[in-house]
């Protein structure tokens, strides 16, 4: 049994094949296209099969108010964390990256991505990261920080016991890097960088990388700039 679903929901054969191949080729990875996309069926169906689903949607060709839709039932789902959106052919020029992340995109493609860099983004999803730019993510957690009237006050951290380690892997997230880059800046290799992300991720109660990168600049920011 495979423990990773990719479904590429798209209307275009010829590109979908094409992208079915590149998919194919990496390990414990199944690959279904979907021209229709209906989240609910989908879990039901899958739930008890795949450990984690990326729901790759053609932003090109298939309709968007079914993407806000299947998105906003992902966001009230217990299981969210599983299911992972993310966009190929976004045009460059759109300048809509902001307003994905905030409905819960964990990830856009261009249309001229090359095969290596769209096998390898998609293999940084399913393993919990965020395929943005770097900058454009930590702008995205600082206006999202300034902006939310819930995060004003900092967190009682007096029972938290974060190693110095954790909060030098917490500041990089924060500032958009990936598991590799992490590995490659502080001469560690990768695996110990999950380790450490997922120790990190029980001690604060977060479930993901942006949820993360948001309580990294609200309780540890100041700690470092002061």
């Amino acid at each position: 049994m495979k423990n990773n679903k990719v479904c590429l929901v798209s209307s275009n054969k010829p590109e979908v094949e094409s992208l079915m191949e590149y998919v194919q080729d990496i390990p414990d990875f199944e690959c279904e296209n979907f021209e229709n996309f209906d989240l609910v069926s989908f879990w039901k169906k899958n739930s008890n099969k795949i450990k984690n689903s990326l729901i790759l949607w053609d932003y090109q060709t298939n309709d968007k108010d079914n993407l806000w839709m299947n998105l906003k039932i992902c966001n009230n789902m217990d299981q969210s964390d599983s299911l992972i959106f993310a966009l190929y052919n976004l045009p460059y020029n759109l300048g809509l990256e902001k307003d994905m992340l905030h409905q819960g995109v964990r990830g856009v493609f261009y249309p001229n991505d090359s095969p290596e860099l769209l096998q390898k983004g998609i293999k940084a999803l399913l393993e919990g990261e965020i395929w943005f730019s770097r900058k454009l993510l930590s702008e995205f957690v600082l206006e999202k920080n300034m902006n939310n009237e819930e995060v004003v006050e900092k967190e009682d951290l007096s029972d938290l016991t974060l190693t110095s380690r954790e909060e030098e892997i917490l500041l990089m997230i924060a500032a958009g890097y990936s598991n590799s880059d992490i590995a490659e800046s502080l001469c560690i290799t990768a695996s110990t960088v999950k380790t450490h992300v997922y120790n990190i991720f029980q001690k604060i109660n977060v479930p993901n990388r942006l949820q993360a990168a948001l309580w990294t600049v609200k309780n540890l920011s100041s700690k470092y700039t002061e």
